[in-house]
């Protein structure tokens, strides 16, 4: 039989990981939806990043700041 130690630690992470209230796989289920989300704003801001808006508000930025 499988057993892990993770529950029994000390550590700050150990709720993330094994968390008594929730299942694992429910645990990773989320993270795993957290982390295409992530991923998603990640590509959407690279995207922003790219148009002339973005160096239009960036040269703004910087004239506001300057004065």
């Amino acid at each position: 039989m499988f057993s892990t130690k993770i529950a029994e630690g000390p550590h700050w992470y150990n709720s993330f990981i094994f968390n008594k209230k929730k299942s694992f796989s429910f645990s990773v289920f989320w993270w795993i939806v957290i982390l295409i989300i992530a991923l998603y704003l990640f590509i959407q801001i690279t995207q922003f990043m790219k148009t002339d808006l973005y160096f239009e508000l960036i040269e703004h930025t910087k004239t506001l700041l300057n004065q």
